[in-house]
């Protein structure tokens, strides 16, 4: 079995279990999401917000997992590929061997989870890596008197942004409200995208979107 057929055999065996999901031919993604949360959050519309942002968080967490495993299960590939192989020739074709085939790999692992998404600006993938849909998010709890989702937020935000005072000031505020639960106040991030596996987090995201306001999304994209 060479290289290419190894890695189709590898995809179809992952994606047997959910074949019944359409998740990948999808045309939201957080980009969208998270577009229409912050045109909720400039109109007042507080649950709009939370709902879009939050959703669109799910999908940024969903959209790296399943990249992670990708360049996962191609490098596994790799392994059984070439440690299979007993006459390879000089390092540099080694090298050419694996760069194309690590491409081919991605490409097609890609494709085949995700084969109609659109692809997400560069300046909101470095948005959602500096975690700013947090800053939106906590005064939308905020004011639909979510203290400690907000304060889970503000919290979540500071620690990738230590410096952002404004933040600070916010958190230390919801901290000292009377009625909010300090023990319900948590780091938002998971630790580590890799422990997520793919079918079950395939299941739970599908089932997230498919709960969303469709009119809410509308409302964006007319």
């Amino acid at each position: 079995m060479n290289f290419i057929s190894l890695i189709t055999f590898t995809f179809a065996l992952t994606f047997s279990a959910c074949d019944e999901i359409s998740l990948g031919n999808s045309k939201i993604n957080f980009e969208k999401l998270y577009k229409a949360g912050v045109e909720a959050y400039l109109e007042n519309r507080w649950r709009d917000c939370v709902q879009l942002i939050e959703k669109s968080i799910d999908d940024y967490i969903y959209y790296n997992t399943i990249i992670i495993q990708c360049r996962k299960i191609c490098q596994e590939n790799e392994i059984k590929y070439f440690s299979n192989e007993t006459d390879l020739p000089s390092n540099l074709w080694h090298l050419q061997v694996l760069v194309t085939e690590r491409a081919l790999c991605l490409m097609k692992c890609q494709n085949l989870y995700f084969p109609n998404r659109p692809r997400t600006s560069k300046e909101v993938d470095e948005q959602f890596e500096k975690k700013v849909p947090y800053n939106y998010l906590q005064l939308c709890h905020f004011k639909v008197e979510e203290l400690e989702k907000a304060a889970s937020c503000a919290y979540t935000f500071l620690i990738h942004n230590p410096g952002h005072e404004v933040m600070q000031t916010n958190l230390q505020y919801y901290m000292a409200i009377p009625d909010i639960k300090v023990d319900k106040v948590r780091y938002l991030e998971p630790k580590d995208y890799q422990v997520l596996s793919i079918p079950s987090l395939i299941i739970v995201h599908h089932n997230r979107l498919a709960c969303m306001g469709t009119n809410v999304v509308y409302q964006h994209e007319s």
